[in-house]
């Protein structure tokens, strides 16, 4: 759980986590000011607060706190985000049962808690990869991009992921569809018609700190960044560093997909996503349940942004 000058969110998510009746092993990476750092309390599982030897890049930081530890596993939980633990087991027990595949999750919903105190949900498309090459996997999560990340990975395949990504790609969006890339090449993304976590929308998310001259690090606007030529370079070269038989074409048309989605042009849902979104509509079904409950989490401890 990476987090920054964000005790609250980190208490609201521990509490969620604590409810469920979590007792595994959750890595607080915590790039923290001096008097925002989340003080320790006793909690019924067990908390290892990383603090940063040098903070600035988040997936370094992460990096560096997941290097020794000796999870077979592990699930990027952001402090802003709601997951459901018997989801988090199936994607573990799909990872085992499947030993070629690198990464496992359900789908996902959107939650946004507005000004005026109402609630609105919105989908959060996830895809399964499962061409049975990397380079083949790679051109469908270009085609059809979806955030691994946050699945269900295994922890050697993730570090490794993460260290091939920060020393050539600065914190903005390139980064993040690298890592997803890298991931989907190195097995197949597995996804489960079962609502796996909620993310939350609201004004201090990261992306939405890309103001002024930061604003060319975020699409659409990274296209016509001044040194938009650069980044591509860098990010080409990781990708044909990690993926053998890769090649510079397929990543240019891979760009062409990634710009064609930044401007509304969105690849087909999986029935899988559409059908979730309209069953956590519908009153008494699991996922309206759930979606509920992180509902009532919201409102019971909104943090202060």
């Amino acid at each position: 759980m990476p987090t920054r000058n964000r005790p609250d969110f980190v208490a609201r998510a521990f509490s969620f986590l604590e409810a469920q009746g979590f007792r595994g092993h959750l890595h607080l990476v915590d790039a923290s000011d001096g008097d925002k750092f989340v003080t320790p309390i006793k909690r019924p599982f067990e908390v290892t607060h990383h603090r940063p030897r040098r903070p600035g890049d988040a997936w370094r930081e992460i990096a560096d706190a997941l290097a020794d530890v000796p999870s077979r596993y592990i699930q990027l939980h952001h402090d802003d985000d709601f997951y459901f633990l018997d989801e988090i087991d199936a994607a573990i027990e799909a990872l085992e049962q499947n030993p070629s595949a690198a990464t496992a999750q359900g789908r996902s919903i959107f939650v946004e808690h507005k000004a005026d105190g109402s609630i609105s949900l919105a989908g959060h498309d996830r895809f399964a990869y499962l061409a049975e090459t990397a380079p083949e996997r790679v051109a469908q999560c270009f085609d059809r991009f979806g955030h691994l990340a946050f699945a269900v990975t295994r922890r050697t395949n993730f570090v490794a992921v993460l260290n091939q990504v920060h020393p050539v790609l600065e914190q903005g969006w390139f980064d993040q569809y690298a890592i997803s890339l890298l991931l989907a090449a190195r097995g197949p993304a597995l996804v489960a018609d079962r609502l796996f976590g909620v993310r939350e929308l609201h004004a201090a998310q990261h992306h939405r700190q890309f103001v002024d001259a930061k604003a060319y690090k975020h699409w659409p606007l990274i296209v016509a960044s001044p040194d938009f030529s650069a980044t591509f370079a860098a990010f080409k070269g990781c990708l044909l560093a990690g993926v053998p038989g890769l090649t510079p074409l397929s990543i240019d048309t891979g760009l062409v997909s990634l710009i064609g989605r930044a401007a509304g042009q969105m690849p087909e849902r999986e029935d899988g996503d559409v059908q979730l979104f309209e069953r956590a509509n519908v009153p008494r079904t699991q996922e309206h349940t759930r979606v509920t409950r992180v509902v009532a989490a919201l409102r019971a401890a909104k943090p202060s942004i």
